[in-house]
Formats: structure tokens, C-alpha cells, sequence
């Protein structure tokens, strides 16, 4: 029994990598910009280059892939 139950829990560990994975890249596949999005097309350049800064959309994919994990495992899934 004990065995059956590690191999589940070890199997649960590849299987929640590739659902936080497709969910991430699915947000990224997304069309637009999200600062776009957020503040309106008639948004500066300057405005949008701030709001990605402050969303972490300037840091790299696999940096934004561990803050959307490390956010999720805290419970903060963003605005809506």
C-alpha cells in the first residue's frame, strides 16, 4: 500500500509541472499586449513599458514561468 501511494505522489509531480506549464504558456499565447490590454490603446509607451516593468513582463519566460509558480503556491492567482 505504501508503495502504491509513492508511486502516486511521485507521479502527481511531472503531471503538476506540465498543468502549471500549459496553463502559463496558454496566458502567453494569448493576442495583444497585456499592458496593452490593461491600460487601453490609447496608452503611452512610456505607460506601457512601466506596466510591464511592475507586471515582471520585462524579465525572461522561464523567470516569469517560476513567479507564476511561486505565486500560485501562495495562493495569489493574480486580479481578475
Amino acid at each position: 500500500m505504501l508503495r502504491s501511494f509513492t508511486g502516486k505522489i511521485l507521479y502527481l509531480v511531472p503531471v503538476l509541472i506540465a498543468v502549471t506549464a500549459l496553463s502559463f504558456l496558454l496566458l502567453k499565447l494569448l493576442p495583444g499586449d497585456p499592458a496593452v490590454n490593461i491600460l487601453g490603446p490609447s496608452a503611452t509607451p512610456a505607460a506601457v513599458r512601466a506596466l510591464h516593468k511592475s507586471l515582471g513582463l520585462d524579465k525572461p519566460l522561464l523567470s516569469q514561468y517560476w513567479q507564476f509558480v511561486w505565486n500560485a503556491l501562495h495562493g495569489d492567482l493574480g486580479r481578475s
